[in-house]
């Protein structure tokens, strides 16, 4: 298996599959947020990232990748994500509950989650144990809210 940093397209899908808070009230998401700040969601997932590319490739090659990108760009961009989401100011994107842009947000997470899928060191275990389940049970909620956007779940008998 291969790990990357993920760019900043990628993280800015995410925050936007995550931003909208009215979205997932009551969802796997509201309980894998379980009231942390997004940000600090953001900031778990980056460091998972960060840990996979560590375990597989060393440290070394990290701090090369991360200077080679500058890698300050997720950092700053959860603190953007933090004040939209406190601001309520979304875009476009985020609202959209189209096929199309929930498959594009869950292909994204499925990407980070398949990055950060490496052995990690035991001292590390518990924190990207707690991303994984994270984004699993994000991905869970968008399949569902993929799956009852789609005519056909319209269409199917209840029951």
């Amino acid at each position: 298996m291969s790990a990357f940093l993920l760019n900043t397209a990628a993280w800015s899908m995410i925050a936007d599959a995550l931003a909208d808070p009215g979205r997932y009230k009551n969802t796997a998401l509201d309980g894998a947020l379980k009231g942390r700040p997004l940000a600090d969601v953001l900031a778990e997932w980056r460091d998972a990232n960060e840990r996979a590319i560590a375990s597989r490739y060393g440290r070394a090659t990290l701090a090369e990748w991360k200077a080679d990108v500058g890698w300050d760009v997720p950092v700053a961009l959860s603190k953007v994500v933090a004040q939209r989401w406190e601001a309520r100011e979304f875009t476009t994107q985020c609202r959209d509950e189209s096929p199309a842009v929930l498959a594009q947000h869950i292909k994204v997470v499925q990407c980070l989650r398949y990055q950060c899928s490496e052995d990690i060191p035991r001292k590390h275990k518990k924190a990207h144990d707690r991303a994984m389940a994270d984004m699993n049970s994000v991905l869970r909620d968008l399949g569902e809210r993929l799956a009852e956007s789609l005519p056909e779940y319209k269409d199917a008998k209840w029951g």
